[in-house]
């Protein structure tokens, strides 16, 4: 049995590249993973943006933890459903 292999990545500033969707700059992109090991796919990164509005169309699910943020709220809406709204922390 071959063993598992795992990925490795260090968060340094410097590693965060722009990232952009149909060339709207949306924030900068750290990836940890971007291949996928079998059927679907899993990505990974480490995701920032400065405090503003961002209109973006999550082209799958998607699942994100927030870490830091802007104490005014976050909203995210799920297409045609109403909007999730958090409170700053």
């Amino acid at each position: 049995m071959t063993a598992p292999t795992v990925a490795r990545s260090h968060i340094e500033t410097e590693a965060y590249e722009p990232f952009e969707v149909n060339g709207t700059p949306c924030g900068e992109l750290h990836a940890l993973r971007t291949t996928s090991s079998g059927t679907g796919a899993l990505f990974a990164g480490l995701w920032r943006h400065p405090a503003g509005q961002l209109d973006y169309v999550f082209p799958a699910d998607e699942t994100f933890h927030m870490r830091k943020r802007h104490p005014a709220a976050y909203a995210a809406r799920a297409r045609g459903g109403p909007p999730l709204v958090t409170g700053g922390f």
